[in-house]
């Protein structure tokens, strides 16, 4: 029978595994969401680039205009993460 000093060893080794699930679990989790951002990132780009010149504003890039959503991934791409 084991002690109480061998029982807390292996309730920490077991939780340490556990641990080690849940940060594989997030890892991954965040991994696609940073996936998901550059796809959405690719697509801005892909979008301003197959504007049309002749459909383009004459002063300038500031106003073309992006969604809210849009806007914020470009300006702050790991915000929330």
């Amino acid at each position: 029978m084991a002690n109480a000093g061998e029982l807390e060893t292996l309730r920490l080794i077991d939780r340490a595994l556990r641990s080690i699930d849940v940060l594989d679990l997030h890892k991954r989790a965040v991994n696609g969401e940073y996936n998901e951002r550059a796809k959405r990132l690719k697509a801005i780009i892909r979008n301003l680039q197959s504007r049309d010149a002749d459909s383009l504003p004459l002063d300038g890039a500031d106003s073309v205009q992006l969604s809210d959503d849009d806007e914020r991934l470009v300006l702050n791409p790991t915000e929330g993460l």
